[in-house]
């Protein structure tokens, strides 16, 4: 085995105007697999995401990584003046992205998000990455 990975991560992410916090727990299975477990909120003016993923990386290069898992989420709106009650929402999805470090710190992602859950309030809650396609996230890591 290479020289192990921390064994906690935060992150904080902006992505697609949501603020993203991530704390985890990362587990090297080789040089280059590793587990991840982690805890996302997600946050926007209309609405709160909280996810629990569980995802297989695999290091590709040194910078680059391919990912993949499945995630548990819950979704509820903010009561505002433009909704009329709260809503709350369970879902189970999966995600493949990919990942390019720029340094231990800095690193860019491109995912995939497929929601197995149907949902009717996405637009209510205003949290539009509560249904299935693609993002960008740039992050910081400490």
């Amino acid at each position: 085995m290479g020289q192990a990975e921390q064994p906690t991560k935060s992150e904080f992410e902006l992505s697609d105007g949501l603020f993203t916090a991530r704390v985890g727990l990362t587990t090297e299975l080789s040089e280059r697999w590793t587990l991840h477990h982690t805890f996302t909120v997600s946050y926007n003016n209309d609405a709160s995401r909280y996810s629990l993923p569980l995802l297989l990386r695999y290091k590709l290069t040194n910078q680059l990584s391919l990912y993949g898992g499945v995630s548990g989420y819950r979704v509820a709106n903010t009561p505002s003046f433009n909704t009329i009650a709260p809503i709350s929402k369970f879902g189970v999805g999966s995600l493949l992205g990919l990942e390019l470090e720029f340094s231990k710190s800095i690193f860019f992602k491109a995912q995939l998000d497929a929601n197995f859950s149907s949902d009717q309030n996405s637009k209510l809650m205003g949290l539009e990455n509560n249904r299935s396609g693609g993002s960008f996230h740039f992050g910081y890591s400490f």
